[in-house]
């Protein structure tokens, strides 16, 4: 079993074998294919880091659009027709020229904790849930979606032979679309900081067949 790279030298060593050609060739063609793949991966990587910058730094965004607010409307409408207007740039240079020194060394972590977005209050939403922002509470859902031994499936639990089931996808979102938000972030905080171990399932939740969790 040959890796990608692999059959691509060995594909340009068949085609010089074929057509004779000489093996400085064949290594220039294959560097040239090299160097033009990692043109295409750094201009993607340019593009998605200024993307973040530019959504981050300079954003409307720290609100949600509340359709009965013709202001809101407005300030989304020009905010978008800036974006347009500077997208093409996106994959030519960086957004920012100057990038402070942080602690952690990362531009992109700075850039995302200095986002307005990350302000608490006067959120408007369908719900009166209040949470610090919702890029934190789609990845806070994320990680309860991927997370193991944390919600089981009510109707799976045997408690003569100690038999657990891990509740399904579809019950996970079930759970996370009906239970009040303010919970479902209490309880996964407390999961994650007082689970010794990977057996150890005390603060691990069960799910009812209508969404709702209790403890063990």
């Amino acid at each position: 079993m040959f890796s990608k790279n692999q059959k691509v030298k060995l594909c340009l060593l068949q085609l010089g074998g074929l057509y004779n050609l000489p093996l400085d060739l064949i290594y220039y063609i294959y560097e040239q294919k090299l160097f033009s793949e990692n043109e295409d991966t750094n201009t993607i990587r340019l593009f998605y880091q200024n993307l973040i910058f530019r959504l981050s730094l300079k954003t409307c965004g720290s609100r949600l659009y509340n359709p009965g607010n013709q202001k809101n409307k407005e300030k989304i409408y020009n905010w978008c027709r800036e974006f347009k207007k500077d997208e093409h740039m996106f994959v030519n240079r960086m957004y920012i020229d100057h990038i402070p020194v942080t602690k952690d060394k990362c531009p992109l972590l700075w850039a995302i904790k200095k986002s307005n977005m990350r302000k608490k209050g006067g959120l408007w939403y369908y719900s009166d849930c209040q949470y610090q922002d919702y890029r934190q509470k789609l990845i806070t859902e994320i990680n309860i979606l991927g997370e193991k031994n944390y919600l089981f499936d009510d109707n799976c639990r045997n408690e003569n032979d100690g038999l657990l089931e891990e509740c399904s996808l579809k019950k996970k979102i079930l759970y996370l679309n009906t239970s009040s938000w303010d919970q479902i972030e209490t309880d996964y905080r407390d999961f994650r900081l007082e689970t010794t171990d990977e057996n150890d399932i005390t603060w691990s939740l069960f799910i009812d067949n209508i969404g709702d969790s209790y403890y063990m």
